[in-house]
């Protein structure tokens, strides 16, 4: 299928008020940034592709779910190659540090966030997916039960072991 050229209008009002959080989100699923950039691509390539398909409703959830099943693709693709070592904490963009805390609290706040993301690293892809979904992107059950296509008891206990091997890879960080 051609793009029309009423699709690239369309397409670049959603590139460009969907870029960031496209980026943020392939961001937190990916291992290395190089993934996290590919991610980024695939989804946009997508997004051009179907774009003449969209029903309506909510453009965030639906390149939301583009997000998803790409990486869940891409992730199952991968799965029998080698991981890729860790990546640097360059790139990571969860908050913006609060501004009223002073030099100290400011400093703890991004040693907590670059902890916090070394451990999500250290975890696999549907620990690290179903934590993002949830705790950073603030999806409910439903939401993300309808996302990945599971029953929502899955998103529970998935959900329940992911938070369990997050709090044993930070304990471990610990020592």
């Amino acid at each position: 299928m051609t793009d029309t050229p009423d699709d690239q209008p369309q397409f670049d009002h959603v590139y460009e008020e969907q870029s960031n959080f496209v980026y943020n989100l392939a961001r937190r699923l990916s291992k290395t940034q190089t993934d996290a950039e590919d991610l980024f691509q695939e989804s946009f390539l997508k997004v051009l592709r179907f774009l003449p398909k969209f029903r309506g409703g909510s453009v965030r959830s639906w390149v939301r779910q583009i997000v998803v099943t790409t990486n869940i693709s891409r992730y199952r693709g991968k799965k029998n190659q080698s991981q890729a070592a860790l990546d640097e904490h360059e790139g990571w963009k969860e908050s913006i540090p609060d501004e009223s805390a002073g030099p100290e609290t400011r400093a703890e706040q991004e040693e907590q966030k670059r902890e916090l993301h070394e451990a999500l690293q250290r975890l696999n892809e549907g620990a690290r997916q179903i934590l993002v979904l949830r705790e950073i992107e603030g999806l409910s059950y439903d939401e993300i039960a309808e996302l990945l296509d599971v029953p929502k008891g899955t998103v529970r206990s998935r959900l329940a072991r992911a938070r369990e091997a997050l709090r044993v890879v930070l304990e471990g960080s610990d020592g």
